[in-house]
Order: C-alpha cells, then structure tokens, then sequence
C-alpha cells in the first residue's frame, strides 16, 4: 500500500482517538465523568498514531529500480528525467528504464523518446551500466508491459514510476491488470514518483483514459495499441504549441 495512504490513516485514526475524550455521550448515554473514566489514555494513543504518520509520511523510500515513461511534450519529458534522478540517487535504486518509442513529430536528433531520457540521465551523471532502454513502447500500455521485460532479470521488487498523477493512474490500472492475466508477476510492486500536472497533461488524459478502459476490456495479451490519425494530430499539436 502506498505510504501516503497509511500515513494518512494513521493520522485520522489519531484524531479520532484524540476526539472521544470530547464527546460526553456516545450510543445514547453517558460514558465520560471524572470518577468512572480517564482522558489520558486516550490522548496517549491518539499521539501515538500521530506520530506514527508522520514517520511514515517522512520516511524514505527503498526502491531497487525507476522506471521514466515518456509522453508528447519534449520539455515534459526532461522535467520527469531530472525529477527520476532525484529519486534514483534518493531511493538507492540500481536500475533506471527510460521508456518510450519512436513517435509523431519527434525532433530528428532523437532516435525515440527514450533517447531524451537517456540524454538528461547521462548529463546528470547516470552511469550507461544502471539505465535500461525500451525505445518500441508507443503508449502506457507498452510502457508497461516492455518495462518489466526490461526489468526481468535485475530482481528488481519495488519500482518508483515517475510521472504525473493522472498518467499514474492509468500506468497502476494496466500494470494491476497485467499481474491479474499473469503477464507481470506478482510479487512486484509499485511505488509512486509524482510530478506536477500541467493542463496540457490534463486534456489529454481525457481521450487516453477512454483508450486505456477500451484496451483493457479484454485479456491484456489481445489488447492492441494503434497510433492512428488522431493521437498523431494531438502529438503535433502538443509539439508546436507546447513545448
């Protein structure tokens, strides 16, 4: 489970605790008098899991590899490149997967997306030995399935996945199916690296939300990936407006 989430529960448990002692009458009849009950206690455990939030909230995470999906914008994809090493040199990760394939309106110097990955992770000082390079996946749906390929024989367990948070719930969606089909297995696990969200990568998550239910209606090894006139239009669209 995501530490956010614990630590969150954690906190409103504490709270709640730390309301009882407030409240006179629970069920319909009195329970708080100073002869009959005590407040310390209460207070003690609602602390208690107070801090508890917060040392789950502010500890670090160990992840063994990243994975860097790419996506249309040129700039957007350096942003998540500078944001995984930050979570790479933090985590004490050994594996770094830039994925994404060749794509519309891609600037000529660049074999594939990926490539603009690699670049920002060589200029910070990534060794070539600890970054894995998937440069075929043309959508989430690949960037899922082609990364854990990558990541097949590193033993890898927890992988941080950066990208914004809306991409993230889609990547989680396919990834929760394809370890359901048995396509990945299910000892790995997945950990969130967000960065911020652009209104640019709002609108678009729109349409790809759409295609994301209409692939996974089925057994992920019959879904399919179609980078037809449309998504060629958005990519060019973000591309000249964008970046």
């Amino acid at each position: 489970m995501n530490k956010k989430i614990i630590g969150s529960v954690f906190f409103f448990i504490g709270l709640i605790i730390g309301v009882v002692p407030l409240t006179r009458t629970i069920t319909g009849y009195s329970i708080l008098n100073s002869s009959s009950f005590s407040v310390f206690p209460f207070y003690i455990i609602s602390l208690a899991f107070i801090a508890m939030s917060f040392i789950v909230l502010t500890s670090r995470t160990y992840l063994d590899a990243i994975i860097i999906p790419t996506e249309s914008s040129t700039s957007r994809i350096r942003n998540k490149a500078r944001v995984g090493v930050e979570a790479y040199r933090d985590s004490g990760a050994k594996v770094i997967v830039a994925s994404g394939g060749v794509m519309p309106y891609l600037h000529p110097g660049y074999k594939h997306e990926a490539h603009v990955v690699y670049e920002e992770l060589r200029r910070a000082g990534i060794k070539p030995a600890e970054i894995r390079i998937d440069g075929k996946s043309r959508d989430t749906l690949e960037n899922v399935l082609n990364s854990a390929k990558k990541l097949d024989k590193t033993g890898a367990k927890d992988i941080g996945v950066v990208s914004y948070p809306a991409h993230l719930d889609r990547f989680e969606r396919i990834f929760r199916k394809a370890q359901k089909d048995g396509i990945i297995s299910p000892d790995l696990r997945l950990h969130r690296i967000e960065t911020d969200q652009t209104l640019q990568e709002t609108l678009w998550e729109i349409p790809a939300r759409i295609m994301t239910r209409y692939q996974l209606r089925r057994n992920i090894k019959k879904a399919q990936t179609n980078v037809g006139f449309i998504k060629k239009g958005m990519y060019g669209i973000v591309r000249a407006f964008f970046d």
